[in-house]
């Protein structure tokens, strides 16, 4: 058991995931179900730290994409904003560039309570701001690879308590 600060960490789960994926979609929705990691909580007390980190691309021409961190067990979004003023409840946004094949980095995390020691499965979903396709792990194109890419999306889940 390693101690972080106030925290015990008590088990962490981390998913490599090589997957490419594109979604074209202006509505919530997983991009793909291969995004998705795993727990099993030791304890019903503890807190789970869920995190994303991955590589996307899209035209979207500097527009917004918008991303939620889903507790697909419960069918549930974790450390979503509150929606207020009219704006997007996200757990994360980031604004997409002109050109598809460019590389945009992103890591996105959540909390949520264990409240039980049954497995539970998290997943990564998003919306784009005027529906343009977003590629998850790749360029649009795939011709030069000087300039077109893939990549990999790592997926942690902490299971933590505090001391």
């Amino acid at each position: 058991m390693a101690v972080v600060g106030d925290w015990n960490i008590i088990q962490i789960r981390v998913a490599e995931i090589k997957t490419l994926a594109s979604r074209s979609s202006g509505s919530w929705g997983e991009i793909n179900s291969a995004y998705r990691v795993a727990i099993e909580p030791k304890r019903s007390d503890s807190k789970l730290l869920i995190v994303f980190n991955f590589t996307y691309s899209s035209n979207e021409e500097h527009r917004l994409q918008h991303w939620r961190i889903r507790n697909v067990t419960a069918n549930s979004y974790v450390s979503e904003g509150t929606g207020a003023n009219n704006r997007e409840a996200t757990t994360a946004a980031s604004r997409a560039s002109y050109n598809a094949d460019n590389a945009e980095p992103l890591m996105i995390s959540g909390w949520d309570n264990a409240s039980a020691t049954s497995t539970r499965t998290y997943g990564l979903w998003h919306k784009s701001h005027t529906g343009n396709q977003t590629n998850m792990n790749h360029s649009q194109s795939a011709s030069d690879t000087g300039v077109h890419w893939t990549s990999t999306l790592i997926a942690t889940i902490y299971e933590i308590e505090d001391i």
